[in-house]
C-alpha cells in the first residue's frame, strides 16, 4: 500500500513539474499512470483536476496546429488534430474560435469531396460550350450546381454566373426570331426565351416586362373581337386533347418511369403552357369587362393548367385569384 502511495506521489509531482515546464504530453502520460494508483477520493480529485488543466492546454496547442494546417490546405490533417481536440477539451479562451474552426474544416472537406464529384459535369459542359451547344452545357452545369447546394464555396457562385452567361447566349439565339410588330409571334418568342432562363435574374426581368407588354397589346386587340379569343382557345384545346391521347397511348416498359420515356411529354407541357396563357387572356378580358366571377373561374383554370410548369404567369394568375376572392 505504501509502495503504491509513494509511486503515486512520484508520478503526480513529476507530472506537475512537466506541466509547469510546458511538457504537456509527458505530464499527461504521468497523470494517467498516477490515476491507476489512486487510493483515496482526494487523490483522484487532485489527479483529475490537473489532468483537466493539462488536457485543455494541450487541446489549445493542437487547436493552433489545426488552424495552421487548415491555412496550408491540409484539410485531412487539420481534421485529425481537431478531432483530438474534441476528445481532450480546450481552454475557455479558445472555445469560440475552435468551434468556428471545426465548422470551417468540415466545410472544406465537404467542398473538396463535392468538387471532385462535379468534375465530369464541368468537363462535359466545357465540351458542349466549345461546340456551341449552350443548352446542353447549361444542363450539365445545373447538375453541378445542385451538387454544391448549401455548401459555402465560391465555386457555387462561379457556376451560377457561368449559367447566367450561357442563358443569355441561348436567349440571344431565340430572340433572332423576335418581331415586335407582331404581338402574337413576339409573345411566343419571348415565352420560349423565358423557358430557358433560371439563373439570370436581370435577363428574366427584361423578358417578363416584354411578355407583359405584348400580353397587354393582345388583350386590347382581343377586347375588340371576343370571338377570335374563343377560337384560339378552342383550337388549343383540340390540339391538347389529341396530344393527351398520344401521351397515354404510348407503350412503355414496366418499372422504367413512364414520364422519362414518353416522347410526348414535352409536347403536352408546351400545349399546357400555351393553353394556360390563352385562358389567362380570357380571364383578363372578363376582368376588364367587370365580370369578376367569370374572370375568377378562368384564372383558376389557367393556374391549374400551368401547375408544375416553369412559367412566370403562374404568379400573376395566383395574384389575380387572391384579389378576386377577397
Amino acid at each position: 500500500m505504501f509502495f503504491s502511495s509513494d509511486k503515486f506521489s512520484q508520478f503526480y509531482e513529476e507530472a506537475k513539474q512537466e506541466f509547469e515546464n510546458g511538457n504537456l504530453d509527458r505530464a499527461r502520460f504521468l497523470l494517467l499512470k498516477a490515476l491507476e494508483l489512486v487510493y483515496t477520493i482526494e487523490e483522484r480529485q487532485r489527479v483529475e483536476e490537473l489532468l483537466d488543466r493539462v488536457n485543455k492546454r494541450l487541446g489549445s496547442y493542437l487547436y493552433r496546429r489545426a488552424k495552421d494546417l487548415l491555412l496550408a490546405g491540409e484539410y485531412l490533417k487539420a481534421w485529425e488534430f481537431a478531432r483530438t481536440v474534441l476528445e481532450l477539451g480546450i481552454e475557455e479562451k479558445d472555445a469560440e474560435g475552435f468551434a468556428n474552426l471545426v465548422d470551417e474544416i468540415r466545410n472544406k472537406l465537404e467542398e473538396s469531396e463535392r468538387l471532385g464529384f462535379i468534375e465530369p459535369y464541368l468537363e462535359r459542359a466545357s465540351e458542349f460550350e466549345e461546340n456551341g451547344n449552350f443548352e446542353e452545357a447549361i444542363v450539365e452545369l445545373k447538375e453541378a450546381v445542385a451538387m454544391l447546394e448549401g455548401l459555402n464555396t465560391p465555386k457555387y457562385d462561379e457556376l451560377v454566373d457561368r449559367i447566367a452567361e450561357l442563358e443569355e447566349k441561348v436567349v440571344e439565339r431565340i430572340m433572332k426570331n423576335y418581331n415586335p410588330e407582331d404581338d402574337f409571334s413576339a409573345l411566343k418568342t419571348v415565352d420560349a426565351a423565358l423557358a430557358v432562363v433560371d439563373f439570370n435574374a436581370e435577363l428574366k426581368k427584361k423578358l417578363i416586362d416584354l411578355l407583359l407588354k405584348h400580353r397587354k397589346n393582345i388583350a386590347e386587340q382581343k377586347a375588340k373581337d371576343p370571338d377570335f379569343e374563343k377560337l384560339e382557345v378552342d383550337d388549343i384545346v383540340r390540339e391538347y386533347e389529341r396530344a393527351i391521347g398520344l401521351y397515354f397511348n404510348m407503350p412503355h416498359s414496366p418499372g422504367l418511369g413512364f414520364e422519362l420515356r414518353n416522347p410526348y411529354k414535352e409536347y403536352v407541357d408546351a400545349l399546357r403552357r400555351k393553353l394556360a396563357i390563352a385562358i389567362g387572356r380570357k380571364a383578363d378580358l372578363e376582368f376588364r369587362k367587370g365580370r369578376r366571377k367569370k374572370a375568377l373561374e378562368y384564372y383558376k383554370l389557367a393556374h391549374k393548367y400551368s401547375e408544375g410548369l416553369n412559367m412566370p404567369e403562374r404568379v400573376y394568375f395566383q395574384k389575380m385569384i387572391t384579389n378576386l376572392e377577397k
